[in-house]
């Protein structure tokens, strides 16, 4: 039995020097976890409620210390129902998504340093009794977004994300290329765009003053050649299709268009939450050879995730913890996703913190891909960092 000893909890600054929070929590035996949560700009209506810093700090103090302190839990599975039963809402709107996602992964934490284990280690145990079988440990590809645009940055460009995707899961080869393939983009949109187009945007990816969807895979393409990479790597968009607007058939007709011309494997959110049939239409006409992706439409709840099934909306689905609350259900959301053969992806949000447990979920569960941003920044490297680590063990 793992008793809880003490709970600590304060406010952080994430990467946007916005306001967090870190939970530090102490097992009887001494082991401690220590987590914080991220945040998104983008935020899914679906998704878990997320309460301001303060005021999960203060639902934290009055209302899971008190409780939490002194009781005994066997399993994380049931530590996060407590947490759940706690909180006594839905939408976790009493104590927050990011109360509960600090406080699951702490014990998380606290509890794999107690069995001497790694955290990639622990949650593999845990996804292994809850799917009843062994899985093997696998590392993911990776999907680096080197130019940011919509919400994530002040440019022209509609598009939130553009993902340099290298085609190896070998952690080492993969950063050695994305790094090299980085530092040159940033010398290639200064030459081309001015110095303005080389500022960072929220993700560490490249702010470029474009409007032409497409200009920031001419520039992908210029740079693998110049390397000599490009038979190497492939790419993908996020849309976040909440912030573009444009008619269905237009958007259809350009998806189709980018990936004809380009080596695109990965469409994420290419229309609105409430949209899925029109995730449908484009799954039929390009699914065969492109991941479509849910993320604000699924928002890692089963719920949601049954429905997209039902109407054949994607065959990919990202997973965020933040956006559900609890390890336990994040693993029940992956669970689910692999039953339904849809491709698996863990991602950061725009808002991080140096946290890295997103780097021991994706390699716990053998996650097909990561999303970290770009190589930059340090909540972004701390990550990267983690992944080098892992891979070198």
């Amino acid at each position: 039995m793992n008793t809880i000893s003490r709970i600590r909890v304060r406010q952080i600054l994430d990467s946007r020097g916005e306001w967090t929070i870190a939970v530090s929590l102490t097992l009887l035996s001494g082991a401690t976890g220590i987590a914080s949560v991220p945040q998104g700009k983008s935020v899914s209506i679906k998704a878990k409620r997320m309460l301001r810093a303060e005021d999960a700090l203060a639902r934290i103090q009055s209302i899971l210390i008190p409780t939490l302190v002194g009781q005994s839990f066997a399993h994380q599975r049931d530590f996060d129902a407590r947490l759940i039963e706690l909180d006594g809402t839905k939408t976790l709107s009493r104590i927050g998504a990011n109360g509960a996602l600090a406080l699951s992964l702490a014990f998380a934490r606290a509890v794999s340093k107690s069995m001497y284990i790694p955290l990639h280690t622990y949650i593999g145990h845990m996804y292994e009794v809850l799917t009843g079988a062994a899985v093997e440990p696998m590392f993911p590809r990776l999907y680096m977004n080197m130019i940011n645009g919509g919400m994530h940055a002040s440019s022209g460009l509609a598009i939130q994300e553009y993902l340099v995707i290298p085609k190896t899961k070998e952690p080492q080869v993969a950063i050695q290329l994305g790094v090299r393939f980085y530092h040159a983009l940033k010398k290639m949109i200064e030459h081309e765009y001015g110095s303005t187009s080389a500022n960072s945007g929220d993700e560490g990816g490249f702010a470029l003053q474009a409007e032409r969807i497409d200009e920031p895979f001419v520039l992908y393409q210029k740079v693998a050649d110049m390397l000599g990479v490009a038979q190497s790597i492939e790419y993908g968009i996020d849309v976040a299709g909440a912030s573009v607007a444009d008619t269905i058939e237009r958007s259809l007709m350009r998806f189709e268009a980018l990936v004809d011309t380009y080596p695109i494997i990965y469409i994420e959110d290419p229309f609105k939450e409430k949209q899925a049939r029109h995730f449908t239409t484009l799954l039929s006409r390009i699914g065969a050879h492109v991941t479509i992706v849910g993320d604000d439409i699924s928002a890692t709840n089963i719920l949601y995730m049954e429905e997209l099934a039902q109407v054949h909306a994607i065959n990919g689905v990202i997973i965020k913890p933040n956006q559900i609350g609890t390890l336990s259900d994040t693993l029940q959301a992956v669970s689910f996703a692999r039953k339904q053969k849809w491709s698996v992806v863990v991602s950061h949000r725009s808002g991080e913190t140096n946290d890295t447990a997103i780097v021991d979920i994706a390699c716990a569960i053998g996650a097909d891909g990561l999303k970290l941003g770009a190589p930059a920044r340090g909540e972004r490297i701390a990550k990267y960092n983690r992944l080098l680590e892992l891979s070198s063990q």
